[in-house]
């Protein structure tokens, strides 16, 4: 009589430990929300000279909205997995040249973002997930530098894509065994960058190289659908 007993009680167990094997396979969906960005200029190499100028810094702001995909294995109340995220943004930012004229603009804008990350997370509830995720991510950036008053007026641009580490934190709440919504948030560093700027308008300037540090952080809301 004790053996089947034992069979019963070690299964019980066994099934209260274990959280269904809901979460695991690929899932797509949407996000939107918005971005911000540390942005510091240092002019190092100007019409011949070298310099250590501080040229200044801003905050750029703006939207961001995309898509991610991903897939997910589960081990107990364990999940992890890669995903990946696409977005297209609009966040700009500018500053005046801090030793230059109130003309002289310094503009910075972030066009696209994109990362590739591993997420591991844990099983909250039967429904929530809790998660971290670290891995790469790349902006595409648009950098200029504008003085309509200068003699000659000059004006300086350069698009670039750069990449660097990302870092994040999300929970995510399974709606159906199909639909789940997600809120997270993410540290990008860009890192410091020597930037050759094109001259566009002007003459007589034909090398302008720039240090540009760039920093960014999004919040996020989404939707996947798992499959």
């Amino acid at each position: 009589m004790k053996y089947p007993m034992l069979a019963v009680l070690t299964a019980f167990s066994m099934s209260a430990y274990a959280a269904p094997a809901e979460w695991a396979g690929c899932y797509a969906g949407l996000n939107a929300g918005y971005g911000t960005g540390n942005n510091q200029w240092t002019t190092t190499f100007f019409n011949g000279a070298a310099y250590n100028d501080d040229a200044g810094s801003a905050r750029s702001r703006g939207a961001i909205g995309g898509a991610q995909f991903g897939c997910d294995m589960q081990r107990a109340n364990w999940v992890g997995g890669v995903q990946g995220m696409l977005d297209a943004a609009d966040m700009n930012g500018d500053h005046h040249y801090a030793n230059g004229t109130a003309q002289d603009t310094v503009t910075y804008e972030t066009k696209a973002l994109g990362t590739l990350a591993a997420r591991v997370g844990f099983l909250v509830s039967p429904k929530t997930l809790v998660y971290a995720k670290a891995g790469w991510a790349w902006a595409r950036n648009t950098y200029e530098d504008n003085a309509p008053d200068g003699t000659p007026p000059a004006r300086f641009d350069k698009t670039q894509t750069r990449d660097g580490w990302l870092a994040g934190l999300g929970v995510e709440y399974r709606l159906t065994p199909s639909v789940s919504l997600l809120a997270e948030y993410n540290r990008i560093d860009l890192g410091k960058q020597s930037v050759h700027l094109d001259q566009k308008v002007g003459t007589g300037i034909n090398d302008y190289r720039a240090n540009i540090d760039q920093d960014l952080s999004s919040w996020l809301l989404g939707v996947n659908y798992r499959f």
